[in-house]
């Protein structure tokens, strides 16, 4: 917990005892696990998620909750994000559009708010909890995306087919979510426990990756590479041993394996096996034809000179024909210059003040490579889609944040 003091920046009530003998800290802890334990449930919206979001940040609010002011600066921009959305829904032909996409983009940053604060009021219990929901709801969207896959689950709007995309509209929204877990997975495998333990973790991993594969998002499937790449570097660098790295190695490559036969098990059928050798190519021919999505970008691009207030929050796709499928051409078209700006800033900003963390010796640092290494890969994915109003996305941005304030508060003793 946080010192008392000038340093005390987020709820001091975190701490108090409710008079049933329950702490509120207790309370905050489980209702937190709940919220990220439904995180996957998004095909209907507003999804449970979204309530149980506002709900504990309105719960919080009401009992004290305060912002670190070593988020000041990461706040001012996505502050800047938010006013240069304003200012082009002010101006925007179709008002009932943009409002609705406005406010998913005010949710976002609220979300963004409400989590940082509470990964910086005590990093390692929240972060314990924010992962455990994780995982739940990973599992959940897996097996649901399984028994879509393989055809058992056909009817109404959960129809087999072949792309998994489980509870949620899109497979290539589903496959990226899984990412940050599978990679979580991977890191709970080398911590400290029983045997059990990391078994199943294992066993975690390799359904996970699977979930992935099954989604045929070749988007996502770039996202995994990454992020376990970056991961597997972070974690070998970090080892002291040679043995380590070799260990780590040996594992790594057995867990690929059997991930990857898992996927030769899954595409047996002929149909199948087609749509995997069709998914499996860098480009397709709606990427690269006319009125596609290059050519989306390229008009997007010209929209974003002739347009520097944007075209408003959810209009992008009437002003082009199509959305531009690219995060940040997305904002600025949208939002206009000022949007696009404060929201690079915000990444820009993320980016440098995280750097720090790679040498912080503290047992947080593994959850910091799980997580940098998981929003490089979103980040990089994101130049192929847009991610603006990805629920996950934004919760990385927060876990991150979060961390920043930790390692600036324990320099000072104040963690």
């Amino acid at each position: 917990m946080i010192a008392a003091g000038k340093h005390q920046t987020v709820m001091t009530a975190l701490t108090e005892n409710l008079s049933t003998g329950f702490r509120w800290s207790d309370v905050v802890i489980i209702f937190l696990g709940v919220t990220l334990a439904t995180s996957s449930i998004v095909f209907i919206e507003p999804a449970p998620y979204d309530l149980l979001v506002l709900s504990l940040l309105c719960l919080l609010l009401v009992r004290g909750l305060r912002f670190p002011r070593e988020m000041h600066a990461a706040i001012l921009c996505l502050g800047v994000f938010v006013i240069g959305n304003i200012v082009a829904a002010a101006g925007s032909a179709d008002p009932l559009t943009t409002i609705r996409s406005l406010s998913a983009r005010l949710y976002m940053v609220l979300a963004w708010v409400l989590f940082a604060s509470l990964v910086a009021t005590s990093p390692a219990q929240v972060l314990r909890t924010v992962w455990f929901g994780y995982v739940i709801a990973a599992v959940l969207a897996v097996i649901w995306g399984a028994l879509e896959y393989f055809g058992l689950i056909n009817s109404g709007l959960w129809q087999g087919g072949l792309r998994a995309k489980g509870p949620f509209k899109d497979a290539n929204v589903y496959a990226p979510f899984l990412v940050p877990v599978a990679i979580y997975a991977l890191k709970e495998l080398y911590s400290t426990g029983t045997v059990v333990r990391r078994v199943v973790h294992a066993l975690v991993f390799i359904f996970l990756a699977f979930g992935i594969l099954i989604s045929f998002s070749r988007g996502a499937w770039l996202n995994f590479f990454v992020a376990f790449s970056l991961f597997s570097v972070f974690s070998v660098v970090s080892m002291q041993s040679f043995r380590k790295r070799l260990n780590w190695l040996l594992v790594n490559t057995l867990l690929v394996l059997a991930a990857v036969s898992l996927l030769g098990a899954a595409v047996t059928t002929t149909s199948v096996a087609d749509r995997f050798f069709q998914r499996a190519v860098f480009t397709q021919k709606y990427d690269v034809d006319r009125g596609g999505r290059f050519f989306t970008q390229k008009q997007a691009i010209n929209e974003i000179g002739m347009t520097p207030l944007g075209v408003g929050p959810g209009r992008s796709d009437e002003e082009l024909g199509l959305e531009p499928h690219n995060l940040y051409l997305h904002v600025f078209v949208e939002g206009g210059w000022i949007a696009g700006f404060g929201f690079l800033a915000f990444l820009f900003l993320g980016f440098y003040r995280s750097l720090v963390l790679f040498r912080w010796q503290s047992s947080l640092r593994r959850d910091f490579f799980v997580i940098f290494a998981s929003v490089s890969g979103l980040l990089l994915q994101s130049f192929f889609i847009d991610s603006t109003h990805w629920r996950h996305v934004w919760l990385l941005f927060a876990m991150t944040w979060g961390l920043i304030v930790a390692h600036e508060r324990s320099k000072v003793g104040n963690l």
